[in-house]
Formats: structure tokens, C-alpha cells, sequence
């Protein structure tokens, strides 16, 4: 037997031998946890990338799928929720379509819309990692909105401060 880490799969591709004997598991880099993109993730968005990481298995990055549906199944989550948390997970930059789907696309057989994580190789298209959400910066406002007028120190306006101010502060 041959102790190379790779191997000729059914249709003659070389992919990486697989240790049977190994657990599974995702994983997570510190330097992509400290990312001011990281952190500004909802909690379902936390959720989605690690299902979908758990999908990854070291050779199929491009060819990741999960469907909003496929996602809710056994969670106290909205269909909506999850499709604006694999939405936000897209505009971070953690994950990028590599196939699109819906009812506009012209082909005989139902697909879903496939992922790519952006911290791996990814093996479909042959690109490098990447890491795109090491860019993503918080949109600032630079003017604040105010629902009410602004008021002063103790909620008060105009004369009414005044009065306060005089009668109960030195």
C-alpha cells in the first residue's frame, strides 16, 4: 500500500487521500475571528458559515450547497432569517457564489445555488483563497439622524433647562 497523500480517483483525477481514522471538524483561524467582520456577524450568520464549513472536506470548496430550507430544518429560525444571514455572510466576504439559482435560470434540472468558503483553495474554479473579508470595513455615517430634537443634559429644552439647571445645581 502506498503512504503518498494522494490517490486516482474513480474517473483518474488525483485528489488528497483521506485519513479514515480522523475526526471531522471546522476549522476556524484566530487571525479571521479578530476581523472587525467576524465580529460584526449576527448570530445566524455565525450559524450558516459553520454549516457550511462543515460541508467542506478539503476538496470540494466551489461546490458547497445550502438552501435556506435545507438550513431551517431542526432550528427555531425563519426562512427569511436564514436568507439574510447567507446574505450578510456574502457581503462580509466569508463566502462567494460560485452558482447562482432561481426560477429565471434556464436549465432542465433543479440546482442549488453553490458557495465557496474564501479562506480556502478554491477547488472548482482553481483560484486562491481569497479572504475577502479581510477588506470589509463598517459602513460609517458621517451625519446621525435624530428621530426627536436634541435636548439637554436632564431631557430638558430651552427655558425649562435653565430653571433646573439654577434651582437644583450649584
Amino acid at each position: 500500500m502506498s503512504h503518498s497523500r494522494w490517490k486516482h480517483n474513480a474517473s483518474g483525477r488525483t485528489v488528497r487521500r483521506r485519513n479514515k481514522h480522523s475526526a471531522r471538524f471546522v476549522r476556524l483561524f484566530h487571525w479571521m475571528l479578530n476581523t472587525p467582520a467576524w465580529k460584526s456577524l449576527s448570530g445566524w450568520a455565525i450559524a450558516v458559515y459553520l454549516e457550511l464549513a462543515s460541508c467542506y472536506n478539503g476538496v470540494n470548496n466551489g461546490d458547497l450547497h445550502l438552501s435556506a430550507r435545507e438550513f431551517i430544518q431542526g432550528r427555531q429560525c425563519s426562512r427569511q432569517t436564514a436568507t439574510r444571514a447567507i446574505a450578510e455572510l456574502v457581503d462580509r466576504g466569508f463566502i462567494e457564489v460560485t452558482r447562482d439559482s432561481g426560477f429565471n435560470m434556464k436549465d432542465r434540472r433543479r440546482q442549488a445555488r453553490t458557495f465557496r468558503l474564501t479562506v480556502f483553495f478554491c477547488d472548482l474554479t482553481k483560484s486562491p483563497a481569497s479572504r475577502a473579508f479581510t477588506k470589509w470595513t463598517p459602513k460609517s455615517s458621517s451625519k446621525k439622524h435624530f428621530t426627536a430634537p436634541p435636548r439637554g443634559r436632564h431631557g430638558l429644552t430651552g427655558e425649562a433647562e435653565e430653571a433646573f439647571s439654577s434651582a437644583f445645581l450649584p
